[in-house]
């Protein structure tokens, strides 16, 4: 008799977790095939009720960072099977969700990926100005001693 593989337990995100997009890399358990046979596992990958299947693979993880949208909440679950088609049956559903992605910030020409606001007059900023008006009472202070 041919046995199906045992069902994959999924490991990443944790269950009910907020993730960035570029977090997204799903991890899930190997199993092993009764028979000592390669499994393949088929990832699921739903947001709503909009599902898709990847193609079978060895690897116990796949990147989906470029299917996230901020914002949005996703179900997933992971399926082994054998050379002969056997399958172990779905793993259980878990759930994560999205805060951000990598397209929604802001960055600067330098690259850095982040978005400096600070309020400036004439293109100076304040705290500028607040140390260098500190610097010269300093400096007048010290002329007077």
């Amino acid at each position: 008799v041919d046995a199906p593989p045992p069902v994959p337990s999924l490991l990443s995100p944790a269950p009910e977790a907020d993730i960035f997009g570029d977090d997204a890399i799903l991890i899930w358990s190997a199993v092993a095939d009764p028979e000592g046979a390669e499994v393949r596992y088929v990832i699921e990958l739903c947001r709503q009720d909009d599902c898709q299947k990847s193609e079978p693979q060895t690897e116990v993880s796949i990147s989906v960072v470029e299917r996230m949208e901020a914002g949005e909440t996703y179900t997933w679950r992971v399926e082994a099977f054998d050379p002969a088609m056997n399958a172990s049956g779905p793993s259980e559903r878990a759930q994560f969700s999205v805060f951000g992605t990598a397209s929604d910030m802001q960055t600067s020409e330098t690259g850095c990926g982040c978005k400096i606001d600070a309020p400036t007059r004439n293109g100076i900023p304040w705290t500028a100005l607040f140390w260098m008006a500190l610097i010269v009472i300093w400096r007048a202070r010290m002329r007077r001693v």
